[in-house]
């Protein structure tokens, strides 16, 4: 059956408001999308987006504290411990020693190299909502860097980039969204990775924010329109919404059968 209805759509009588993840998420399989943020359907368990949210509330801590103080690495190290030891009651008895020992490898890597000044004006987690390829979108920035009169989006993810390298769009996005509703024009844009604490930045240029711009006014103009078909394909069997989505499993079975 097609879900490409009108009940499929946008809630009736409500704007249709689209963030990075959403336009990503459409790119990839427009019924996942539909599965995710229009049925609501619960996502398969996985403890790791749950890792990368702490690790990120941990730098979020460091870098509020050290606006007025300095900081320790005791100090960095017992707000780790404090906020996994909350989180135990969310966690699989197998996570906690493994989440321990790479989040503490992590932290102490990012103390090593890239610890905060104290004093700095640097905007953490900063809101934003902007008009980006003709829609309403918003999101979080990890960190907006403001150093001599130059300003920095930074984005922390918690694995390492891609053998290919990583791909800007997402910061190119967020550049769009910080000059439009934060009057923050980015001089640069980076990607902070922690698993293996490199960092890969460049300058966004207008060719690459015109083509974004595309990139969300065209995926935006699928989901106005309620474009929800499957694109079953080899990716199915790893997708959240796998066990909702008969496409993918018919696909997945015909091939593993070899058909």
């Amino acid at each position: 059956m097609s879900s490409r209805s009108a009940s499929s759509g946008p809630r009736s009588g409500r704007a249709l408001r689209l963030s990075f993840s959403k336009l990503a998420q459409y790119q990839h399989c427009p019924h996942a999308y539909f599965l995710g943020y229009v049925e609501r359907k619960r996502p398969a368990y996985s403890e790791w987006p749950f890792f990368g949210t702490l690790v990120h509330k941990v730098l979020e801590d460091l870098f509020e504290h050290t606006r007025r103080r300095a900081a320790t690495w005791s100090w960095l190290r017992g707000r780790f411990e404090q906020r996994l030891f909350a989180s135990y009651g969310f966690l699989l008895s197998s996570d906690k020693a493994d989440f321990r020992a790479r989040g503490l490898r992590i932290l102490q890597d990012f103390w090593a190299g890239h610890r905060p000044a104290v004093g700095h004006q640097d905007l953490l987690e900063k809101r934003f909502r902007a008009p980006v390829g003709g829609f309403d979108v918003s999101g979080i920035i990890d960190r907006i860097e403001r150093r001599s009169g130059r300003v920095r989006i930074i984005d922390y993810k918690s694995g390492r980039p891609s053998a290919g390298g990583p791909d800007f769009r997402q910061l190119e996005f967020y550049a769009l969204a910080a000059a439009r509703s934060l009057g923050q024009q980015p001089d640069l844009v980076a990607y902070h990775y922690l698993g293996d604490n490199s960092v890969h930045e460049r300058a966004p240029a207008a060719s690459e924010l015109s083509a974004t711009e595309d990139w969300a006014r065209n995926l935006g103009a699928g989901i106005a329109r309620s474009d929800f078909e499957p694109r079953p394909g080899p990716r199915c069997r790893n997708c959240d919404f796998y066990r909702y989505c008969r496409s993918g499993q018919r696909w997945t079975n015909q091939h593993r059968a070899g058909a």
